[in-house]
């Protein structure tokens, strides 16, 4: 019984080293200033953050790590990837870069993604939860998720003034 406990405890410890997700140099604030930054901008509520929605981003993580093959659910979740552990202000600012992309008068992206950017935008997600984590590769991902999601087709992400 001793032996299976200890084995147990090894095991656990084991399979936590694997995952590397990381909150050193970026907490929930970070992401938060970042967010209402690009959101003030347009004049969207600001955005608070999330512990349940973190917590679901980093459960997520654990699996991408092995092969840092990140494919966003398109329900209310963005990621980045870069090759070192990027911070929520430049995690946001990436997908803010996206803004010259998005036409308002047609709602739609031109010439390039930017729903990242509708994302960050969108003035119904009043709530975000994120995670940063490094692949076995070496590689970085940051992702966030929004609650409500956004993105809903048809929809403004704001409405300007």
């Amino acid at each position: 019984m001793k032996f299976a406990a200890f084995s147990l405890v090894i095991c656990t410890i084991c399979a936590v080293s694997l995952v590397h997700v990381s909150v050193a140099q970026i907490s929930p604030d970070d992401f938060v200033k970042a967010h209402n930054k690009v959101r003030k901008e347009v004049g969207v509520v600001p955005i608070s953050w999330n512990k349940t929605l973190a917590a679901k981003e980093e459960e997520l993580a654990i699996p991408r790590i092995s092969s840092c093959n990140v494919i966003e659910d398109p329900f209310g979740e963005i990621a980045v990837q870069a090759s070192y552990p990027l911070t929520a202000a430049e995690a946001v600012a990436l997908w803010a870069s996206e803004k010259p992309y998005y036409d308002y008068d047609k709602n739609t992206c031109v010439g390039r993604n930017c729903e990242h950017y509708t994302q960050v935008v969108w003035n119904e997600s009043v709530t975000v939860g994120c995670t940063r984590a490094q692949c076995r590769s070496g590689y970085w991902f940051i992702s966030c998720r929004y609650y409500p999601e956004g993105n809903t087709p048809l929809e403004r992400p704001y409405k300007k003034h």
